[in-house]
């Protein structure tokens, strides 16, 4: 039977075999960290050097070819760059029925897949006299939770129609177990139902929205609208809302003076979005 000495010894040997497994354990959580310490500052200058040379041989010559996407955009100088009821202007501006904004306009709408009835869009956009109308306030409707809602842009022609809900970061927002875009299709039904047919209806976001696009609308994201724009006549206004539309696309962008904080995968996503879609135009 053992004694309590026995005993004794027992639980000292059981806490010191403890306490040594513990320091162990320590030590080579501390031998790990250095290892992996010592891999990432071997890494970070191999991720710099490719980085940085895919700059140079992939996005370089096309800054230099648009100088002026190097500029501050109005739009980040005074905070509002995230809003798009501000974006919502300048595409006003741009997609004016004007020989240039017509061309914008077409080249935007040609960019987007699986648009049902393309070339009559197109065809319109070339002839027919349009209005670009912001903030369109959704009234002479039943009044529920979507009453004086607004259509972030809604161009009208001779017959035909574009319906764009635009978004940021923002998600698309549902009232009474319907979405934003569920009650805007229902208000072009019940309030313009001459042109419902020959509407397109296009959800325009910078977040990954495209979940919510469905039945009838279309999903474009803001590397279609940079493409569009950069690809046709540009005026001062165009030239600095595409600097604002060129760090949006390209999170930690900084001048080419200095490349510090420019995440590869960043540079890889705009070239492969923007600069190789954009040689469809040329």
């Amino acid at each position: 039977m053992p004694t309590h000495e026995t005993f004794s010894r027992w639980i000292d040997d059981t806490i010191r075999l403890r306490e040594q497994r513990k320091q162990t354990e320590q030590a080579e959580r501390h031998r790990r960290l250095r290892t992996f310490s010592a891999f990432i500052d071997e890494l970070v200058p191999l991720y710099e050097t490719h980085r940085d040379k895919f700059y140079k041989t992939r996005i370089a010559g096309f800054v230099e070819k648009h100088p002026y996407l190097n500029n501050a955009g109005i739009l980040d100088v005074i905070g509002k760059a995230c809003h798009e009821t501000y974006h919502s202007k300048l595409l006003e501006h741009a997609w004016a029925c004007t020989p240039e904004g017509r061309m914008r306009l077409a080249r935007f709408i040609g960019s987007l897949p699986d648009i049902p009835g393309r070339e009559r869009f197109l065809a319109n956009i070339a002839r027919d006299r349009y209005e670009v109308e912001t903030e369109h306030v959704c009234r002479r409707w039943n009044k529920d939770a979507f009453h004086d809602k607004r259509i972030d842009l809604l161009i009208r022609g001779n017959g035909w129609q574009i319906v764009i809900e635009n978004k940021i970061y923002s998600e698309v927002a549902t009232i009474k177990r319907h979405t934003q875009l569920d009650n805007y299709r229902r208000y072009i039904e019940k309030t313009m139902p001459d042109d419902y047919d020959r509407t397109l209806f296009i959800l325009l976001s910078h977040r990954d929205n495209s979940a919510y696009c469905g039945d009838c609308w279309r999903y474009a994201d803001y590397s279609h609208v940079f493409n569009s724009l950069i690809a046709s006549p540009t005026d001062p206004i165009i030239e600095n809302y595409l600097a604002t539309l060129f760090r949006l696309l390209s999170p930690d962008w900084e001048t080419p003076d200095s490349q510090q904080g420019r995440m590869l995968s960043s540079l890889k996503r705009f070239y492969r979005k923007n600069i190789l879609k954009l040689q469809s135009y040329e």
